[in-house]
């Protein structure tokens, strides 16, 4: 699975997740794939990595 994060806009079907002033969205084909907790960490060298409590869903993640 692809994952990407990009500034967008909400879609009719997202799922909106506001977390400490920042709003995600999350189309509910990939919230499937995800689960419901998910983390998103910053390293300088690595960049964004997403991961929930099973799994790295991604990493060296970058923002469009």
């Amino acid at each position: 699975m692809d994952i990407q994060l990009a500034l967008d806009e909400p879609r009719p079907n997202d799922k909106i997740i506001n977390i400490d002033h920042l709003t995600f969205f999350i189309d509910r084909f990939t919230q499937r794939y995800v689960g419901e907790s998910l983390t998103l960490d910053f390293d300088p060298a690595q960049g964004f990595r997403l991961s929930s409590p099973e799994e790295i869903l991604c990493q060296g993640i970058t923002i469009y």
